[in-house]
């Protein structure tokens, strides 16, 4: 027989998941965003859904917060027929494989927290439309502030 110990783990001893990555003479750390739990709740599904929540804009959008213990943005936008979306910005390349957002199937409203983003941060969002074709980048139609024409990205705030 052998003797097991369960016991409730506390979310306080919560430690993102953290890579460091080297390559030739340039070294980075990276937080994972896939390690954090999602920001917004059920809830907050049932509200967008039903089409009377309240406090839309404190949901969409990028908002700056802690989440768990880390400082970073949470992006939030609604679009229940993609196929996919990502957030992506100078934080990560315009690369849009390494930010793809999750979606809640309840309200058609994708979500990721992107930690280590900081204010006046250009983004937009990287949408795959339901036939699979990847559309133009999208700027963020809940965002707070945006860069200057002739240049048309959503900035963190």
């Amino acid at each position: 027989m052998i003797p097991a110990l369960f016991g409730p783990v506390a979310l306080s001893s919560f430690v993102p998941v953290r890579y460091h990555a080297r390559r030739g003479d340039a070294e980075w750390t990276v937080t994972d965003p896939y390690s954090f739990w999602p920001v917004l709740g059920p809830m907050d599904d049932y509200f967008v859904r039903e089409g009377s929540h309240l406090r839309l804009f404190d949901k969409l959008g990028a908002h700056p917060m802690e989440h768990q213990g880390v400082e970073g943005f949470n992006f939030a936008v609604w679009a229940p027929n993609a196929r996919r979306v990502s957030v992506v910005g100078s934080f990560n390349d315009w690369d849009g494989r390494r930010h793809m957002m999750r979606f809640r199937r309840d309200s058609g409203v994708w979500e990721i927290f992107a930690p280590d983003v900081e204010p006046g941060t250009p983004y937009k969002y990287e949408i795959i439309g339901a036939d699979g074709n990847l559309l133009p980048l999208k700027a963020d139609p809940f965002a707070r502030r945006s860069e200057l024409r002739p240049q048309t990205a959503s900035l963190t705030a």
